[in-house]
């Protein structure tokens, strides 16, 4: 890892895909956030470290933060699946750099088992608002703490998303989500599959989404 990351800044990339989960030390964590931050060329950016239990509040942290370094980017995907220290503190900063990254259209962001919040969700949402260029949106939450008003939060800025074609939202295990969530959900679908008061003629998304 220390060795091939370095050569990396040397290539004129535009897409990076890296799988780094079931990873048993992210010791090399600071040669990675170095050379990306060199990588300004990147389009599309995959960053999987699930299961990595060693990724520290920090390590996480540090790692969104290179996110304000690539302002090229237009597809990003980041893996933090099961990583018990990835907090509210992250996401927050992803979703501050999130705001100033109107290229960016499609976004999948796995956040299963992680200690996310509401609060947390809160500034994602904003931050969706302003993608005006989104259409393709994955989430994964499943065994999160979030709870009906995360749920809200992201209902209302995905009601704004007028491009959206694409959406998949994950709440598997999250049980703090009660019928109130549940509402949210129906009627955010029942927005991409029926006719859009702005346009009667089709509907948001096809019938089959």
């Amino acid at each position: 890892m220390n060795s091939l990351l370095p050569a990396l800044a040397n290539l004129p990339l535009k897409e990076l895909h890296l799988c780094l989960s079931n990873s048993v030390s992210i010791s090399g964590s600071s040669v990675l956030l170095n050379t990306l931050k060199t990588l300004q060329t990147l389009t599309a950016f995959t960053l999987d470290l699930s299961n990595s239990k060693s990724v520290s509040d920090t390590d996480s942290y540090n790692i969104v933060d290179t996110i304000s370094y690539l302002p090229s980017l237009e597809q990003l995907t980041l893996g933090f699946g099961s990583c018990i220290f990835f907090r509210d503190r992250a996401l927050k900063k992803l979703s501050t750099h999130l705001q100033s990254h109107k290229l960016i259209w499609k976004l999948q962001l796995f956040l299963w088992g992680t200690k996310v919040t509401d609060e947390g969700i809160k500034s994602l949402a904003k931050a969706i608002q302003n993608l005006h260029q989104i259409r393709v949106f994955n989430l994964t939450l499943g065994a999160t703490s979030i709870s009906d008003q995360g749920v809200a939060y992201l209902a209302t800025s995905l009601n704004t998303s007028h491009r959206l074609s694409q959406l998949y939202l994950g709440f598997s295990g999250c049980r703090l989500i009660g019928d109130r969530g549940v509402e949210e959900l129906c009627n955010l679908c029942l927005l991409y599959t029926s006719p859009s008061p702005r346009d009667r003629q089709k509907s948001r998304m096809p019938s089959s989404a």
